[in-house]
C-alpha cells in the first residue's frame, strides 16, 4: 500500500482559504456600512416628512409664528442637505461594497483554482492507488494459481510414478 494523500500545495490552499474568509468579513462590514447609510438617511427623510408636516399645521392655525416657522423651514433645510450628503455616502458605500466584492470574487476564483488542482491530484493518487491494489490482488492471483498447478502437477507425477 502507497501512503496516504499529501497535497504540496496545502500551505497556499489554506493562505488562499484565509484570505477569502478575511475578505467576506471585509465585504459583510461594506454591506453593513451600506445598510446603516440607508437607515439614517431613511430617518433624516421621516424627519423632514414631520417638519413638513408640523409647518403645514402651523400654517393653516389663525395665528402664524413667524419665527417658528422660519425655524421649521431653517431645519427643514438642514435636513434635506443632510439627506443628500447621506445619499453620497450611500453611493460611495455601494461603489466600495461593489469594489470589495470584485475582490472576493478573485479571492475565491484563486482559491476555486487550488482546490481544483488538489481534487484532481487526489483523484489521480486514488486511482493509483487502486491499480497498485489490482497489481498487487492479480500478483497474489497469479502465485496462487502457480502453486495449485505446481501441487497438482507434482502430485499427478507422484500418482504416475507410483503406478
Amino acid at each position: 500500500m502507497a501512503g496516504k494523500f499529501q497535497f504540496r500545495l496545502e500551505v497556499v490552499r489554506k493562505l488562499r482559504k484565509q484570505a477569502q474568509d478575511v475578505q467576506r468579513r471585509v465585504v459583510a462590514e461594506a454591506v453593513r456600512a451600506v445598510h446603516e447609510t440607508e437607515r439614517r438617511t431613511a430617518d433624516l427623510t421621516r424627519q423632514l416628512d414631520g417638519v413638513w408636516q408640523v409647518s403645514r399645521s402651523t400654517q393653516q392655525e389663525k395665528s402664524v409664528n413667524v419665527s417658528a416657522l422660519r425655524g421649521q423651514h431653517f431645519y427643514a433645510g438642514w435636513l434635506h442637505r443632510k439627506i443628500i450628503e447621506s445619499e453620497v455616502d450611500i453611493g460611495e458605500a455601494k461603489s466600495r461594497l461593489d469594489q470589495e466584492r470584485q475582490v472576493l470574487a478573485s479571492k475565491t476564483k484563486e482559491l476555486k483554482v487550488i482546490e481544483k488542482l488538489r481534487d484532481k491530484k487526489q483523484s489521480r493518487h486514488i486511482s493509483n492507488e487502486k491499480r497498485v491494489e489490482r497489481a498487487l490482488e492479480d500478483e497474489a492471483a497469479a502465485q496462487l494459481y502457480v502453486r495449485r498447478n505446481s501441487r497438482s502437477a507434482l502430485i499427478s507425477r507422484r500418482g504416475l510414478s507410483d503406478g
